[in-house]
């Protein structure tokens, strides 16, 4: 995809793709890459969501639209896929060599905010929309439903041959063992952090769903508010709203550390995986100040999973 972006046909390409929804006239934005390449499209006045993907599984794009489709005819503000004119919601496109699968999606306004800038109401709202979207995706029957092949994937992502994280990775496993027997199970959104909420006139928009998985419901949570896990005050409100719609029992309370550590180690191995360029060649300055900081995060939550007891 890296040849796309740089490519002097860029647009040309985008253009190509936007025929199977007949906006191949549109305005394209480029808005940002990482495991998906992200567009805004705006043609006669209303705007889209262009999400391309590189290499991307149809079938796991596929039960996400499902999943996201379920959810709105639930009720819930999503931002629901849109049909290409030959009613497909995946369109495959080849483009050097490249296999990308394409998905338009109704674009929402609304505003991002940062924890610090929410109120206690909005913290409340916040976990409370969180449990409303646990208590539809419980019923939700598609796809298939083994967690632990989460955790697989986590470990497979981890060097073999750092015996002191495999340690800690060995320790984190068998407390998952011990407790997630007990713990409910289904789909999650896996990432219901703040910057995949739009906030407009009392009412949350949910974004971005790809990184959905089948897992615990108390991961979600633990995943969902990382940014405010040392905020006592701020994280009592969000659950104080999410009980209001789902009660957590109190193994689940007391897995939710536990689950905010396990993603430090999630984190670790996107990020290490993520870091494929060489930083002695000669890049340009915004990929050698990329590699760097990932390289620091990298190093930085390393620290973090080897100091947890």
């Amino acid at each position: 995809m890296k040849k796309v972006l740089n490519s002097k046909e860029h647009q040309n390409i985008v253009r190509t793709i936007l025929k199977d929804w007949n906006l191949e006239k549109s305005e394209i934005h480029f808005i940002r890459a990482s495991q998906n390449f992200i567009y805004l499209i705006i043609f006669e006045d209303e705007k889209y969501i262009l999400r391309l993907t590189p290499m991307g599984n149809k079938e796991r794009i596929q039960l996400e639209i499902d999943f996201v489709n379920y959810l709105h005819q639930n009720g819930l503000s999503v931002n629901v896929p849109i049909r290409s004119a030959d009613s497909s919601f995946i369109n495959r496109h080849t483009m050097f060599n490249y296999s990308i699968q394409a998905v338009l999606f109704h674009y929402i306004e609304g505003t991002h905010y940062e924890s610090d800038k929410l109120s206690d109401e909005q913290l409340m709202e916040w976990g409370k929309e969180l449990a409303i979207l646990h208590n539809h995706a419980r019923q939700f029957k598609g796809g298939f439903k083994n967690p632990w092949s989460f955790i697989k994937n986590v470990e497979n992502k981890l060097p073999r041959d750092d015996m002191h994280l495999k340690n800690k990775w060995e320790q984190m496993k068998i407390c998952l063992m011990s407790i997630t027997s007990e713990l409910e199970t289904c789909f999650i959104h896996f990432d219901f952090e703040l910057d995949n909420l739009l906030w407009q006139d009392g009412c949350i928009h949910i974004i971005d769903f790809e990184s959905y998985q089948y897992s615990w419901l108390v991961g979600d949570i633990a995943y969902a508010a990382r940014d405010i896990a040392d905020q006592p005050a701020a994280f009592d409100q969000f659950l104080k709203g999410y009980s209001k719609e789902r009660l957590l029992s109190d193994l689940e309370l007391k897995a939710i550390p536990i689950f905010q550590h396990l993603h430090f180690f999630y984190l670790y191995g996107v990020i290490r995986n993520s870091v494929d360029l060489d930083p002695t060649l000669n890049h340009c300055e915004w990929i050698n100040n990329l590699i760097k900081k990932l390289q620091l995060m990298e190093n930085d939550i390393k620290e973090i999973i080897l100091k947890y007891d």
